[in-house]
Parts: structure tokens; sequence; C-alpha cells
């Protein structure tokens, strides 16, 4: 989760931190590899890598990436995300005690 007033800082930061990480991730498991075609079971990853491929790489891939993601001002995320929106007024108006009864 990534949350800022501003969403030029939002921008930054995601552009920053999280293109990072996805292109370090999509090298770790070696996303778009020819070995995930002998693999049925990491059918994701193979889609995955040819949505890469199709996007133009890691360092595009991550846009699509980040928008699975909770990322934005407080105002975006609760209209994008309607479920963030929901957990954090619930989460709000709960005790403490009840409030853990939710995770």
């Amino acid at each position: 989760m990534l949350c800022f007033d501003s969403k030029e800082k939002v921008t930054q930061y995601t552009d920053k931190y999280f293109s990072n990480m996805f292109r370090i991730v999509s090298n770790h498991y070696e996303i778009g590899g020819d070995h995930f075609k002998e693999l049925p079971s990491y059918g994701a990853y193979l889609s995955l890598g040819q949505a890469q491929e199709a996007s133009g790489g890691a360092d595009k891939m991550y846009k699509a990436f980040i928008g699975g993601n909770m990322i934005g001002t407080p105002e975006q995320l609760i209209e994008h995300h309607n479920i963030a929106g929901k957990w954090w007024v619930t989460m709000r108006c709960l005790p403490i005690s009840a409030s853990a009864a939710c995770l």
C-alpha cells in the first residue's frame, strides 16, 4: 500500500520504487522465460511473461502491476478500490477488539 495526500508524490514514489521492485521480481523469476511452457502449474507466470512482452518489457509492465495494488491519494484509494474504503471506514468505526476479528 502506498498513500500520500499529493498525486505528484504518489507518482514519484511509484515510478521510483514500484518500477524497480517489479523489474527485480521479473528478473528473479525470469518472467517471460520459455521454461514456464513446460510447467502447466505455472501458467500464470507464462501469461504474465506474454503480457510483459506485449507491453514492451518489465519497465513498462509495472504500470499494469501497480493497478492491482493499493496506491494513490486517500480519495483515489476509496474511489478506485471500493474495498479499501469499506475496510478503512469499518476499521475506524469499530473498537480495537472488534477490528481484529475483521482481519
